[in-house]
């Protein structure tokens, strides 16, 4: 997000990953309206992109004054019936469920979501908000809302998704309890194979993990276990 950026070779099976997802756990098909929110520059376009192509949806693609004007935006949004989008939490603040009576499922994504979003989303749509980072395939995990979460408290990023592993380690690489903070590291089937023509940074955060042995990517995120 900052600084120069890496190119990260995903695998195929990364992304195909993400079918199962799509199909089981929200059910999309071919009545869906998808909105295409992120840049092509951004991973979550490649969210946006597959989540339509697997299912055979419909992918809608807002100009940029459509996305730069927040009435336009819940305008384009009604008048299209979109049903699907994934959009950052700073963005979502800004517009109103009422506006926009067709959308079914929301995702939240990219930075911290708040208590006050998801009470002004949560009976109006299902509701997720997902974690992942590029290196991973995109996504690794998503939780959807199914409580009120208490005011000031930081929101879920929920549970690993098909096929990916979450752990809380240390700064030695040694595996946390439960409700103790660390860094977040990821693995399974969506790990890159590192960055394009970087070997020494691929070295330094895709690791091999003192207690399964398998590889794995340290995010330099910090995270906890909830009880």
């Amino acid at each position: 997000t900052t600084g120069q950026p890496k190119g990260v070779m995903l695998e195929h099976h990364g992304l195909t990953n993400l079918k199962a997802y799509f199909d089981h756990a929200l059910r999309l098909g071919v009545e869906d309206r998808v909105l295409l929110f992120a840049s092509l520059s951004f991973d979550a376009a490649c969210w946006e992109i597959f989540q339509t192509l697997f299912c055979g949806a419909t992918l809608y693609v807002p100009t940029k004054d459509t996305i730069l004007n927040y009435q336009l935006f819940e305008t384009y949004m009604a008048k299209h019936q979109i049903t699907v989008a994934t959009l950052p939490p700073t963005y979502a603040v800004y517009l109103e469920p009422e506006h926009m009576p067709s959308l079914r499922i929301l995702f939240t994504a990219g930075s911290a979501s708040s208590p006050e979003l998801v009470q002004k989303w949560k009976d109006k749509v299902a509701y997720y908000n997902a974690y992942g980072p590029t290196e991973n395939s995109v996504a690794t995990s998503s939780w959807p809302v199914s409580e009120d979460p208490e005011a000031g408290s930081l929101i879920s990023i929920g549970r690993p998704m098909p096929n990916h592993r979450i752990y809380i380690v240390d700064t030695h690489g040694h595996l946390l309890p439960v409700g103790v903070a660390g860094e977040l590291c990821v693995a399974g089937v969506g790990l890159a194979r590192g960055y394009l023509d970087r070997p020494e940074l691929t070295a330094e955060v895709f690791v091999t993990s003192r207690f399964s042995g398998e590889r794995m990517y340290r995010t330099g995120d910090l995270a906890r276990w909830l009880p």
